[in-house]
């Protein structure tokens, strides 16, 4: 199976992106948890509270038996928000009084949470001379507690703060979410682009266009990589634009040396040469050469065919010349095959000169092509 291919830009958004997310949802799923348990303990706590309040306000009532004045306590105290129904009971769990919401205010099921209260009777503690040591006898503890209130407390306003919570919660993790991707897609771009513009560029002078400067957006390592592979641009356009005018001017050269070498020039031509080497590596040349329809007779000694060539030339002509580089190869292939010869030569001046050679024998083209330098020489 293929492996899934991303590219840097989505690689940079998932790293970004996944432990903001995993953070993200556990603090927020923490801290609405811890929010929600707050809540719980809130709502028990009001409805433990009413219910200790109520339960001494109805000890009259217990005792005297009025359910009148229980039953209005327990209306006034029926209009406490999110109160269902309030029930007073008396020591052998007779209902006394009970009150709830109408019918109409709760057509739907709810959720209630049940408080309660023992009513005790209050007694008052008297110190006075009238009692011995100024002590009272207490009652059995049995004998306090009258009945009980019952609190029924609704869990609608739990729900819909529950509700509330959760969707602040879910809000304010969206936001944060969508900051930490807004963040991350920022930076991603700011990575992948500049990677982008090199990856062209980098193709672009691999198919020789090196005019397209690379933008360098900051002075990072990528910064500093987009410098580097712009001066590597501009050193490439210099060496193709240097080895175009060399070549431009060899071809140039080799016109010129192959209308001089098949028009016989006017000034210089090749006749004939003799060549004869020496027991201790020395080479004696005897060239016959036409300058300008004069005869010349040129006799030279070297440490080769070009080196004695040129020595012929200074002592023939009393100028200067000295040949830098030389470069030979065939025109074709074969035994009969005609050789090409480069001389790259410099007068007293050390302006550069090139002449070409053309001839089968890879001799007689280096002469020819030494001929053709010096040649190109005087006429400067």
């Amino acid at each position: 199976m293929k492996a899934m291919s991303w590219d840097i830009s989505t690689r940079t958004q998932i790293i970004s992106l996944g432990p903001a997310l995993v953070l993200t949802l556990l603090l927020i799923s923490f801290f609405t948890f811890v929010r929600i348990q707050d809540l719980r303990q809130e709502l028990n706590h009001t409805g433990q509270l009413i219910a200790n309040q109520l339960a001494p306000a109805t000890e009259y009532g217990v005792i005297s038996g009025n359910n009148e004045v229980l039953e209005s306590l327990l209306k006034a105290t029926l209009a406490t928000p999110n109160v269902r129904f309030l029930e007073v009971q008396d020591s052998a769990n007779r209902i006394l009084v009970y009150v709830e919401q109408p019918a109409a205010a709760h057509n739907r099921p709810h959720q209630v949470e049940v408080f309660q209260a023992p009513v005790r009777l209050q007694r008052i503690s008297l110190h006075n001379d009238f009692f011995q040591d100024g002590k009272v006898t207490s009652g059995a503890a049995n004998e306090d507690y009258l009945g009980r209130v019952i609190v029924g407390l609704s869990n609608d306003a739990f729900s819909q703060r529950q509700q509330e919570i959760l969707l602040k919660a879910g809000i304010l993790a969206l936001f944060a979410l969508l900051f930490t991707f807004v963040l991350a897609r920022r930076l991603a771009g700011s990575l992948s682009q500049p990677i982008r513009d090199i990856g062209n560029a980098v193709k672009a002078i691999q198919d020789g266009d090196y005019k397209t400067p690379l933008p360098i957006v900051d002075d990072t390592e990528l910064g500093a990589l987009s410098q580097h592979i712009n001066n590597l641009a501009q050193a490439l356009e210099q060496a193709s634009r240097e080895q175009h005018q060399a070549m431009a001017q060899l071809i140039q050269t080799r016109e010129e040396a192959e209308k001089a070498n098949n028009a016989k020039s006017d000034f210089l031509a090749m006749m004939s040469h003799e060549l004869r080497s020496s027991s201790d590596g020395t080479t004696s040349i005897t060239a016959q050469v036409d300058a300008n329809g004069t005869r010349v007779t040129l006799q030279g000694d070297g440490n080769g065919p070009i080196n004695a060539f040129v020595t012929a030339l200074r002592s023939a002509f009393g100028t200067k010349i000295d040949v830098k580089d030389y470069v030979e190869h065939a025109l074709s292939q074969g035994s009969e095959a005609t050789a090409v010869a480069y001389i790259e030569s410099a007068n007293e001046s050390g302006d550069v000169c090139w002449g070409v050679g053309v001839h089968p024998s890879t001799i007689t083209a280096s002469l020819r092509a030494v001929l053709s330098a010096f040649e190109r020489q005087q006429r400067q």
